[in-house]
C-alpha cells in the first residue's frame, strides 16, 4: 500500500472514529471510548501523524478526575445510606430512644413530605417506604461496584433507577445526593465531547 493510500485509509478510519467516540461518550462507555482513543493514536503513529498525540492522556486525566470526584460521593453517600436505613427500621418499627432521636429519623426520610405527597394516606405511604428501603438495601453494593469498576453506562441507569424510586417517597436526602451524581457525570460528559471538539479539529494531513 502507497503512503497516499494509507493516509486516504486513516482519514477514513478517524472520520469513522469521531461518530464512534460521539456515541460511546453520550452512552457513558467511557472505558470503550478510551480504548478508541488510545487505537486511533496508535493508527495515526503508523502513518507518520503526531496530531492525535496526547488526546489519550487528555481524557485518563478527565476520567481520573471524574473518578475521584465520585469516590468522594460515595464516601458520603456510604454515611448518609447507614443513617438512612437505621432511621427506616426505627421508623416501621415505631421504637425510638428518644423524641429527638424520633425527630431525627423523620426528618432523614423526609416522612412527612412522603405523607403529604400521598394526600396523608399513612398506609400507602409505609408500603412504598418497605419497598424502597428493601430495594435501598440491595441495591447499594451494585453502586459501589459501578463507581469502583468505573461502569459509567450502568452506573447512570442506576442512578436513574434510584431516583424513580425515591421520588415516590419524597426521600429529599437521597435525591439532593442523585442530583450530585449526576452533575459529576453531566460534567465528565462535557468535558469529554469538548475534547472530542478539539481531537476532531487537529487532523492535519
Amino acid at each position: 500500500m502507497s503512503d497516499d493510500e494509507a493516509l486516504s485509509l486513516f482519514r477514513m478510519k478517524f472520520n469513522a472514529s469521531i461518530k464512534k467516540l460521539d456515541e460511546l461518550i453520550g452512552q457513558y462507555n467511557i472505558e470503550k471510548a478510551k480504548a478508541l482513543f488510545l487505537k486511533m493514536e496508535g493508527e495515526a503513529h503508523k502513518v507518520g501523524c503526531s496530531d492525535l498525540d496526547g488526546y489519550s492522556r487528555r481524557f485518563e486525566a478527565i476520567e481520573e478526575d471524574t473518578s475521584k470526584e465520585l469516590e468522594r460521593w460515595l464516601e458520603a453517600f456510604q454515611k448518609l445510606s447507614q443513617e438512612f436505613l437505621d432511621a427506616c427500621d426505627a421508623v416501621l418499627q415505631n421504637q425510638f430512644r428518644n423524641d429527638a432521636a424520633k425527630k431525627e429519623a423523620l426528618e432523614i426520610i423526609s416522612v412527612h413530605a412522603g405523607i403529604e405527597h400521598y394526600r396523608g394516606d399513612v398506609k400507602v405511604y409505609r408500603a412504598e417506604l418497605v419497598d424502597f428501603c428493601d430495594f435501598f438495601r440491595a441495591s447499594l453494593e451494585m453502586l459501589e461496584k459501578f463507581i469502583i469498576h468505573r461502569d459509567m453506562e450502568k452506573l447512570s441507569l442506576f442512578i436513574q433507577d434510584l431516583q424513580t424510586h425515591a421520588k415516590k417517597i419524597q426521600a429529599h436526602n437521597i435525591l439532593e445526593f442523585t442530583d450530585r451524581v449526576e452533575s459529576i457525570l453531566s460534567q465528565e460528559k462535557i468535558e469529554l465531547k469538548e475534547l472530542l471538539g478539539r481531537y476532531k479539529s487537529s487532523l492535519k494531513i
